[in-house]
């Protein structure tokens, strides 16, 4: 028997484009760590292998965020009347997800960390330049709704 919710709000449906501030931000990042990296003291060998281990590291989460070119990257996400979000991953395929307590949620950046059922934990960034600000905004009004409130205490006597 399935159980039927009304729906309480409008469904949210994102589709974030690329962002030439994260973009700019995540190469001034990196580019800085791999500077921290070649002054260190260690040696050659190691500051080689933990440089090339940044750029990989770099690359692989430009594709998956910035690019969203990787078949990890979310393409889509869809938050219905009923809370429930289901996102759609460059691989495509569309997956039920759950998004974690621990998003993050400013007013230039929100970043949202799902669980999906069927895959492992994942993000996706927005930002006032990859997203449409009303939109973003009424995600940000949603979000603290749904999720402002603290977690409900457990009866003691259970």
């Amino acid at each position: 028997m399935t159980v039927h919710r009304p729906p309480l709000y409008t469904p949210l449906h994102i589709i974030p484009s690329y962002s030439p501030r994260l973009g700019v931000g995540w190469a001034v990042v990196n580019a800085l760590a791999l500077l921290v990296i070649a002054g260190s003291p260690l040696p050659g060998w190691g500051r080689l292998a933990l440089g090339g281990a940044l750029a990989i590291q770099a690359w692989r989460e430009m594709t998956v965020h910035i690019l969203r070119s990787s078949s990890r990257a979310i393409l889509e996400a869809l938050w219905d009347g009923q809370g429930d979000w289901t996102l759609h991953v460059a691989s495509g395929t569309w997956c039920p997800a759950e998004l974690e307590r621990d998003s993050l949620v400013t007013l230039p950046l929100v970043v949202l960390n799902f669980h999906a059922r069927s895959r492992r934990r994942c993000s996706l960034i927005l930002t006032t330049d990859n997203c449409d600000p009303e939109l973003l905004r009424r995600l940000r009004v949603r979000l603290r709704l749904e999720y402002g409130r603290p977690p409900q205490k457990l009866d003691p006597g259970c």
